[in-house]
């Protein structure tokens, strides 16, 4: 019994307990303070700048205000709504914000202006907005910005380009839909500089006006196209300029040539082509699944091309090459084609080790 008398009671436990956890939470509250609460780090373009979202209010000065007001790690959100601008958001010089619009619309009047530009900023994140120009310029503008990252973001009917960059590595489009363009213009435009860029999951889609191309390559080191829908448009992905294009999983749909690789002053070099799907059938205009132009190292695998079917005579062609320097072409893998013509080579330069089940 004596020894039970050394043992402390459950009360002085407890209290010893609540003892040091209450002077532990002294110390914690002591350590949050200084550290920012990323939670006051959130704007909101309403609440905090005035903006009003109802599609008729002019909610330039507001939403721009708000956007200069963003220091180093601050978001911005956007309350659903209809966000009426008349020039350009200018998104300048910032580093690590985020600007996010799950249900917000960003309608641009402007007759002559882009909608949103990105100028000389880094890891900037635009996040769930809807964007639409269709009087004045582009939809997006990214000019001497690296690490930009659009995440479900919906681009539609701009007057010029949906989505233009040039000079602007690492960008990354995520579950984006960039639907239709201005005339004589595509969709989405990657100019010089572009290197190490990904779409992933993404769309591309109903470019049908004279030029009618869904993304053009212009220039650039690492493109990637993962997942993709490229469809409805005279050619979905045009690479004239840039190298090492690497175009895995997608599908195409009724595009008068999906691949267009090369032009007459262009010398592109490493198009990979791996796992996707092609459908051109349709008998005017006449379609094509890959025209190898111009160019060099080309790698087509592991894909499948359906057109009209063998012998259709509405002249479908799976791959047609031209003037490339296609000594190092490899086709390889591919399961199934079924077009008119499976491949239009009259100087016999591609080679085919292993062309399963095709239709001669």
């Amino acid at each position: 019994m004596k020894q039970l008398e050394h043992v402390p009671s459950l009360r002085n436990c407890a209290f010893s307990v609540i003892s040091v956890i209450s002077v532990f939470l002294v110390w914690a509250g002591d350590i949050r303070a200084a550290i920012p609460n990323t939670v006051d780090n959130v704007k909101n373009v309403v609440r905090d700048y005035g903006a009003v979202g109802d599609g008729v209010v002019d909610d330039t000065t507001a939403i721009q205000n708000a956007i200069n007001g963003l220091g180093i790690h601050d978001s911005l959100f956007f309350p659903a709504g209809k966000y009426k601008t008349t020039s350009t958001l200018l998104i300048s010089g910032k580093t690590n914000v985020t600007l996010s619009g799950p249900r917000a619309q960003i309608i641009c009047a402007s007759t002559t202006d882009d909608a949103v530009k990105l100028y000389n900023s880094s890891y900037v994140t635009l996040y769930g907005f809807f964007i639409m120009n269709t009087n004045g310029g582009n939809g997006i503008t990214l000019d001497s910005s690296v690490r930009t990252i659009l995440r479900e973001v919906n681009v539609w009917d701009c007057k010029k380009y949906n989505l233009y960059a040039t000079n602007s590595w690492w960008l990354a489009a995520e579950d984006s839909y960039f639907r239709k363009c201005g005339t004589s213009y595509s969709s989405v435009y990657l100019g010089n500089g572009m290197n190490n860029t990904r779409f992933k999951s993404c769309i591309v889609s109903r470019c049908d006006n004279t030029t009618g191309v869904s993304v053009d390559c212009v220039s650039g080191f690492n493109i990637v196209f993962d997942g993709c829908d490229v469809s409805y448009s005279k050619i979905g992905i045009n690479v004239t300029g840039s190298t090492c294009v690497n175009i895995t999983g997608c599908y195409f749909e009724n595009n008068e040539t999906t691949i267009a690789f090369g032009d007459s002053t262009h010398w592109p070099a490493f198009l990979t082509v791996d796992s996707c799907w092609f459908n051109i059938q349709g008998t005017s205009p006449v379609k094509t699944g890959i025209h190898l132009i111009r160019g060099t190292d080309v790698s087509i695998r592991n894909s499948r091309f359906c057109g009209n079917g063998s012998g259709s005579t509405y002249g479908d062609t799976a791959i047609k090459a031209d003037n490339a320097d296609l000594s190092r072409a490899i086709i390889d893998k591919v399961p199934y084609i079924e077009c008119d013509v499976v491949i239009d080579d009259p100087g016999h330069k591609i080679m085919k080790p292993t062309l399963e089940n095709a239709t001669p």
